[in-house]
């Protein structure tokens, strides 16, 4: 075969965090607040093996959202 044999790859953990705050506002809603971050540690990894494809994984990530319930 012209292609290489398949190599393991070493294992790895990821660490994600992420909170909220619900503030709730005087109309009786409420408005909450969150953050989350992926791969806390920046951590280089491969999510995808294939024959011969390697795919390196999402890098560090932060998502701010909102949400207002009324």
């Amino acid at each position: 075969s012209m292609f290489s044999p398949i190599q393991p790859r070493p294992a790895y953990s990821l660490f994600d965090a992420g909170g909220g705050y619900r503030l709730r506002l005087g109309d009786g809603h409420a408005l909450t607040l969150g953050a989350n971050v992926t791969n806390l540690a920046n951590k280089k990894y491969w999510t995808y093996y294939q024959e011969n494809y390697l795919q390196p994984g999402s890098p560090r990530t932060l998502s701010l959202n909102t949400r207002y319930d009324f």
